[in-house]
C-alpha cells in the first residue's frame, strides 16, 4: 500500500514539473534584446544617466513630454517607437545600439517638422515642438497629398518630400478660386473652406473625394487641361438652417474664431450655427444701440404754435362767423419698442463683412468675478479651442484656470486675465489648441486593478497623482464600458435608487447614461441597512463604479460637470 501510494505521489510530482517547464518556456521573450539596449522597465542606478540622457534626446526632438527622469516607462517605449519609425528603424520599442547611433545625430525634430509644415502651407501659427494631433494630421495630410501612406509619422521617405516640396496649396487655392469653387484670396495655406473646395472639385470629376489634393486631384487641376468644369452657379437660397457649402464654412471659422460659435466648423449651418449668427447680430444691433446712446441726434427746435385771435361773441340775430384754426394734436402714448430679435440667415452684406475679417475682437478687460457678453466670448472661444468645457458667462476659477492653460500653451504670461494681448490671440485663426478640458481633477478608472486614480491640474497636465480609491466595477457579462467621457457630475442628493435593482447607493455621480460611480449599495435608505465592502476590488457589478461612502463622496463633493473620465484595462 505505502508502494503504491508514493509511485502515485511521484507521478504528480513529474507532471508538475512538465507543467512548470512548459509554463516557464512559454514566457521566455521571442527576441533577445542585445547588450547595451535600454528597454522598458530599466532605471538609472547611482551614478548612471543612460535613460535619462535618451530621454533628454528625445524630449530634445518633441518626441517625450515631461522631465527625464531615469525611468524608462510606456511613454519612453512609446517615444523610442515613434523615432524608430521617423528614421527607418527597426520597430522594437528598445533603444538598440542602432537606435541610439541614429538619436546622437539626429537633427530634426517636431519643430523642425512644424516649421515645414507651416512653409507648405499645411499648418499656420508659430512651432511649439510637442508633437500633437494638429501636427499628426498635417502629416497625414501630406503623406496623402503625395500618395504615401497616411500613418502622421515623418518617416524618411515622408521628410525627404517635406524637406525638398514647395508651398503648392497658394497654386491649388488660385486655381480652385478660377473655377469658382472656391471664394475670397489665395493665401497659401490649407483651411476647412480650402478642404471643402478641393472636394466639390473632386465630387464634380469623379474623383475619389476625401478633400486632400492628392496626385490625381493635382495631375487634373494643375495639369492644364481644358476638360475641367467650372462649378455651376446654384439656384440662390438664403444662407440658413439646413444650408451648407463652401460660404456657410467661412462663417463658421470667423464665428468660431471671434467667439460666438459653439459647434463645430464643417459647413453644415444647424443649430449651433444658427445660434451663433443670431448671437452675432445681437452683438453687432446692442453696439449700434451704443453708439445712438452715446451720439444722440439733436432735437430740433420746437415751432411755436401762433396765438389766434379770440372769436367774438356774435350779436343776436347773426349768424356766428367760422373761422379757420389748427387745433393742437392730441397726445398718444409712446409706444414700446418692439424687441430686437434677429433671424439666422447669413445675408450678402453679413458675409462679405465675414470675409473682410475687420471685426474689433477685443472690447473690454475681463477677469475672475466678471459676468456678460466678454465672459461668453472668451468662454466661447476657450471651449472651442479645447480648454474649457462649458460656457455660463460667469468668468470664475475653471475659466481663470483655462485660460492660464491657453496662455501658457501659446507663450503669453500666465496671468488668468483675458487683457487685450491674450484677447487679440484668442480670437485669432493663429490660437494653439490645448489638449485636454482643464478641471481641478480627472479621474482615471483601471479595469485590470480595480482601482480610481485621482490626478490633479498643475497648470499644464494632469500630472499629480493625489490619491487612489479600490472600487468594484462591471462584471464580464455587464462591462464597465471603456473610453474618455465627460461626466454630468452629481446624479441627484445623497441617496440614489435603482428601480431595476431595488437597492440604493450613496453619492451618485454620472460617468455617462446609466453609468455611474456610487457607494456600495444598501437595501434601504438607511446607512444600517447593508453597505458591505465585500465587492470592492472585484468585477462584479452591473456596469458602474463602486466605492467606499467616503470615496464616493469625494467624487461627489469636488469634481464637477464635465470632469474628464477616463476607463481604461
Amino acid at each position: 500500500m505505502l508502494r503504491r501510494f508514493l509511485c502515485f505521489a511521484l507521478i504528480l510530482c513529474l507532471l508538475a514539473s512538465y507543467a512548470v517547464a512548459e509554463e516557464t518556456q512559454s514566457a521566455e521573450p521571442t527576441a533577445e534584446i542585445s547588450a547595451g539596449s535600454l528597454y522598458n522597465g530599466m532605471e538609472d542606478g547611482d551614478g548612471e544617466s543612460d535613460v535619462a540622457d535618451l530621454q533628454s534626446a528625445l524630449i530634445s526632438l518633441g518626441l517625450l513630454t515631461g522631465n527625464a527622469d531615469g525611468h524608462f516607462g510606456d511613454a519612453t517605449e512609446t517615444a523610442v517607437l515613434l523615432f524608430q519609425q521617423m528614421y527607418g528603424l527597426a520597430e522594437t520599442g528598445v533603444a538598440d545600439a542602432e537606435t541610439l547611433a541614429a538619436l546622437s545625430t539626429a537633427q530634426t525634430g517636431v519643430a523642425e517638422i512644424q516649421e515645414r509644415l507651416i512653409a507648405v502651407g499645411l499648418s499656420s501659427g508659430t512651432p511649439d515642438g510637442v508633437l500633437g494631433e494638429a501636427t499628426e494630421t498635417a502629416i497625414a495630410t501630406f503623406q496623402q497629398m503625395y500618395g504615401l501612406e497616411a500613418t502622421g509619422v515623418a518617416d524618411p521617405e515622408t521628410r525627404e518630400l517635406l524637406f525638398s516640396e514647395s508651398n503648392l496649396i497658394f497654386s491649388i487655392q488660385t486655381k480652385l478660386i478660377e473655377l469658382a469653387y472656391l471664394s475670397g484670396v489665395a493665401d497659401g495655406i490649407l483651411g476647412p473652406a480650402t478642404e471643402t473646395a478641393i472636394l466639390e472639385f473632386q465630387q464634380m470629376h469623379g474623383l475619389e473625394a476625401t478633400g486632400v489634393a492628392d496626385p490625381a486631384t493635382r495631375e487634373l487641376l494643375l495639369g492644364g487641361g481644358t476638360e475641367l468644369t467650372i462649378k455651376p452657379t446654384p439656384t440662390p437660397s438664403p444662407r440658413a438652417n439646413g444650408a451648407q457649402g463652401s460660404d456657410i464654412e467661412l462663417a463658421q471659422q470667423r464665428l468660431s474664431e471671434w467667439g460666438f460659435l459653439e459647434g463645430t466648423v464643417d459647413g453644415k449651418y444647424g443649430d449651433d450655427t444658427e445660434d451663433a449668427v443670431q448671437e452675432f447680430k445681437t452683438y453687432q444691433y446692442e453696439d449700434y444701440q451704443a453708439y445712438l446712446e452715446a451720439n444722440p441726434t439733436p432735437t430740433p427746435e420746437p415751432t411755436i404754435a401762433p396765438t389766434l385771435a379770440p372769436t367774438a361773441t356774435p350779436t343776436p340775430g347773426e349768424d356766428p362767423r367760422v373761422i379757420d384754426a389748427t387745433l393742437e394734436p392730441t397726445a398718444s402714448p409712446t409706444p414700446a419698442p418692439t424687441p430686437y430679435a434677429p433671424d439666422g440667415e447669413i445675408t450678402d452684406s453679413m458675409l462679405e463683412y465675414l470675409k473682410e475679417d475687420n471685426f474689433t475682437v477685443y472690447r473690454e478687460t475681463v477677469r475672475n468675478g466678471d459676468t456678460g457678453r466678454e465672459v461668453e466670448r472668451v468662454q466661447r472661444r476657450l471651449h472651442q479651442l479645447n480648454y474649457l468645457y462649458s460656457v455660463d458667462g460667469t468668468f470664475g476659477d475653471l475659466t481663470e484656470n483655462s485660460l492660464k492653460y491657453f496662455q501658457r500653451k501659446n507663450g503669453l504670461d500666465q496671468t488668468g486675465v483675458a487683457d487685450e494681448s491674450t484677447q487679440t490671440l484668442l480670437f485669432s485663426a493663429n490660437a494653439l489648441e490645448g489638449e485636454e478640458y482643464v478641471f481641478p481633477y480627472k479621474l482615471v478608472v483601471d479595469i485590470s486593478d480595480r482601482r480610481v486614480y485621482v490626478y490633479r491640474w498643475t497648470g499644464e497636465s494632469y500630472g499629480e497623482r493625489i490619491d487612489t480609491f479600490t472600487c468594484c466595477v462591471g462584471a464580464p457579462k455587464t462591462p464597465t464600458p471603456l473610453g474618455t467621457f465627460q461626466g454630468s457630475g452629481p446624479a441627484g442628493g445623497r441617496w440614489y435608487y435603482f428601480k431595476d435593482f431595488n437597492c440604493y447607493a450613496q453619492y451618485a455621480w454620472r460617468i455617462q447614461g446609466g453609468i455611474l460611480f456610487h457607494s456600495v449599495t444598501y437595501s434601504r435608505p438607511n446607512e444600517n441597512s447593508g453597505g458591505s465592502t465585500r465587492s470592492l476590488g472585484r468585477a462584479e457589478s452591473h456596469g458602474c463604479v463602486r466605492l467606499t461612502v467616503s470615496n464616493a463622496k469625494w467624487i461627489y463633493d469636488n469634481c464637477p460637470v464635465g470632469t474628464t473620465v477616463i476607463v481604461q484595462e
